[in-house]
């Protein structure tokens, strides 16, 4: 090797570091899927039926525009209240629709027996809306994310889930869009549009600073980013700041993917062994089975709850 040679091995191992500081911290190959609970509309004040369909028309519309291969979950005491028809905009538009209990039970609260017959219920409700589009009844979302608080439940909860042909759909990256939505519809209620635009900007950075916490957690964690599942709900805010949200997540490099795909990162067949009261990102349980100690994500703004208050 000639000095010229040597020297310009040594100026590239000297840049290395200067460019991997330089580099953007969004600039790597991201992916998330939604996952929208509630369905049909999550409403915080009486809406009649146009109402109600136009929140729909324009959410399912957005979906489809940003190309977001959308999981939408459903439950049935909803369903019957605000109609089925809801929901067949969400399967015109080729989205599929899971299992979110009949009556969004606490299973801590209720037990194994009474949790598991209201799944059935709501089983019975949504899955002859499926079968006409040979479309199956594949994956359960728990309410409120809560999965047992004593090993006996979770495990019959489980083995039930199991024993039914489900597969538990789990949630990477949790959030309060519920809590921006009840300040939002109650500014719906009053007109007050400049509420409404605080609330909604407030919330997309809210997001954002949700997503950055579960990323450097799941690097403390797992030391890589998984393929990401977020939880949204089928509500105004999210009807109307969806846009906003879509392109916050692709500035920071991610892209859209199905449930079915996220869930093939190895971080969902994870031995998880979190037991108790709270419903927690899977990511929180994977941190707990490791024995590490729970740092729960940020919360909203203070503000926020300044304005509910009033």
């Amino acid at each position: 090797m000639n000095a010229m040679s040597l020297l310009c091995i040594l100026i590239l191992f000297w840049a290395a570091p200067a460019l991997s500081q330089t580099a953007t911290p969004y600039s790597l190959e991201r992916k998330v899927a939604i996952t929208i609970d509630d369905l049909p509309v999550v409403t915080n004040f009486p809406r009649n039926e146009d109402e109600l369909f136009a929140i729909t028309n324009r959410l399912v519309s957005k979906i489809v525009e940003l190309e977001i291969p959308a999981y939408g979950f459903v439950i049935g005491a909803k369903m019957r209240v605000q109609g089925a028809g809801l929901l067949d905009v969400w399967l015109d538009a080729g989205l599929q629709l899971g299992n979110h209990s009949y009556s969004h039970p606490d299973a801590n609260v209720v037990g194994a027996e009474t949790f598991t017959q209201d799944v059935m219920r709501g089983d019975i409700e949504i899955r002859p809306l499926l079968q006409p589009r040979n479309q199956a009844l594949e994956y359960f979302r728990f309410p409120m994310l809560r999965r047992g608080n004593t090993v006996e439940l979770k495990d019959d909860i489980s083995e039930f889930l199991n024993a039914k042909g489900y597969r538990s759909a789990p949630v990477s990256i949790d959030n309060q869009d519920w809590v921006f939505n009840r300040v939002y519809d109650r500014a719906i209620a009053r007109n007050d549009t400049a509420t409404m635009k605080k609330v909604g900007l407030a919330y997309v950075d809210y997001l954002e600073n949700i997503f950055e916490f579960f990323e450097n957690k799941s690097i403390e964690v797992l030391s890589y980013e998984p393929k990401q599942i977020l939880l949204l709900h089928a509500n105004a805010l999210n009807t109307e700041y969806l846009d906003e949200v879509a392109e916050m997540l692709r500035k920071r490099g991610y892209e859209f993917i199905s449930l079915e795909e996220a869930l093939t990162d190895p971080i969902y067949s994870y031995p998880e062994t979190y037991i108790g009261n709270r419903g927690v990102s899977w990511i929180h349980r994977v941190t707990d089975s490791k024995g590490m100690p729970i740092q729960m994500e940020p919360h909203e703004s203070i503000w926020l709850n300044e304005i509910e208050q009033k």
